[in-house]
């Protein structure tokens, strides 16, 4: 049921057309992986230095505010020990101006 369809009379003139863009999704909510993921590199410091990397998605990139979620991986030294910290956030941007981000890792929270 997609595309468009034709009804004929007895004398093979045409006397109805109907566009049909069927998708038996269309009520549902459904997860899509988004297609292209941003690679992102951060650096920090506040008591201790972190370098952070990893991939950030889009999860709603429709308008000009866009909701980004990121994974990533980040390193910090402590008494000439380095260690290894997961990151996990989410970003809001709002209409190119503003940046607002949240995250987390197994040692720390942020704003």
């Amino acid at each position: 049921m997609v595309g468009n369809a034709k009804w004929y009379n007895a004398a093979d003139s045409k006397s109805y057309t109907k566009e049909f863009n069927y998708n038996p999704n269309n009520n549902k909510t459904t997860f899509r992986i988004p297609e292209w993921p941003i690679i992102y590199i951060g650096y920090s410091i506040a008591t201790k230095s972190q370098f952070t990397g990893g991939l950030e998605f889009c999860l709603d990139c429709k308008d000009k505010n866009k909701l980004f979620f990121g994974l990533g991986y980040g390193i910090t030294s402590y008494d000439d020990k380095y260690y290894g910290l997961p990151d996990l956030h989410l970003s809001y941007n709002i209409q190119e101006y503003l940046l607002i981000k949240a995250g987390s890792s197994d040692k720390n929270t942020y704003v």
